[in-house]
């Protein structure tokens, strides 16, 4: 019986979302345009060349190569293994969702523990620096808020992972004895096994760079594909919010459509926030709140990037719920004192 009752109304749900979606076929196709344009303008050529290289190098082991140079600095403050060096650094450079694909392709190698890749993603999946520069600052508000967004928006998840290596995570050793070896010996045990390695082959290379392309294109695509359902729903959420005229007044319902936007599809509700027609410091605090959220899109595309591994979604979801009252505590206080 229980049975019955969830499918029929899941089924009911769906049906009347797609009657909404059929009858409103006009601002289904306008929300559905813009989810497209933002992945083919924004989202595919930041992110598909990371993903492909970034794939490669774990393949061809060339991922320990990249983060030598900020081993020393990374591994006393957040005591990670190399591969959660590389995750860490690739994380925050590549952005969102490169934290989680490579935290998912790390364990999978079986570089990193699952309690590691867990800890990494608690802070380590949010947008990169090249989504900030071209779609946000400018875009929302001016440069003058720069260095204001880059704290909140990289040094303060830093600092929540910090907080949570020595508190939630202070007894979990995440650093091999290899890789403690290796930062002994770097200078010259690696040097001289380097010397005696011929390196990658160029048929492993040919190799791995079509497995990746075609893996990334997939993710790619699926990724796409979340952001234009996302977007689509706001339809329905404009029908519900329609009818409400006489209850709320249009200002309300403006900020309203914003709110849910954002909740659905951050980059198309980050955009909708200049509708609003707030002051520069509104903009960057209702930016920024919304972007610790990241919004249902992007939860739903971590979540398919991780699907094969055995990563707790409760507590990714949790730890991105507590960032997210923190950062907007700080908002709060930001605006106050404008």
């Amino acid at each position: 019986m229980k049975h019955f009752i969830k499918n029929f109304v899941f089924a009911s749900m769906f049906t009347i979302l797609f009657m909404i979606l059929l009858i409103h076929a006009q601002d289904t196709k306008y929300y559905a345009f813009t989810g497209l344009n933002i992945w083919y303008q924004h989202m595919l050529p930041a992110l598909l060349p990371f993903m492909i290289l970034s794939g490669l190098m774990i393949d061809l082991k060339l991922d320990g190569y990249i983060i030598k140079p900020f081993r020393f600095i990374i591994r006393p403050l957040f005591q990670i293994s190399d591969a959660g060096i590389y995750n860490l650094f690739m994380g925050f450079l590549c952005g969102f969702p490169m934290g989680a694909k490579i935290a998912s392709m790390e364990y999978q190698e079986g570089n990193i523990s699952q309690k590691e890749a867990e800890y990494l993603l608690c802070f380590c999946n949010n947008f990169g620096p090249a989504y900030y520069f071209s779609f946000i600052c400018n875009n929302i508000y001016s440069q003058k808020l720069m260095l204001s967004g880059i704290f909140v928006l990289y040094v303060l998840p830093l600092l929540y992972g910090l907080l949570l290596r020595y508190s939630i995570y202070k007894n979990e050793n995440f650093c091999r004895q290899k890789d403690i070896h290796n930062d002994i010996h770097n200078d010259i045990y690696n040097y001289k096994n380097e010397k005696r390695k011929s390196g990658p082959s160029l048929k492993n290379l040919i190799t791995y760079t079509n497995s990746n392309i075609v893996k990334s294109l997939c993710q790619i695509g699926l990724l796409g594909g979340y952001m234009i359902l996302c977007n689509m729903l706001m339809s329905a959420v404009l029908v519900f919010i329609n009818h409400l005229p006489s209850l709320i007044s249009p200002d309300t319902a403006k900020r309203l459509e914003t709110f849910f936007y954002c909740i659905l599809e951050i980059s198309g509700g980050v955009l909708s926030i200049k509708s609003l027609h707030l002051s520069e410091a509104g903009s960057f605090v209702v930016a920024h709140a919304a972007l610790a959220f990241n919004g249902l899109s992007c939860h739903l595309q971590t979540i398919h990037l991780i699907n094969d591994c055995p990563f707790s979604r409760k507590k990714y979801m949790l730890h991105k719920i507590i960032l997210c009252s923190i950062t907007c505590i700080l908002l709060f206080i930001f605006l106050k004192n404008k």
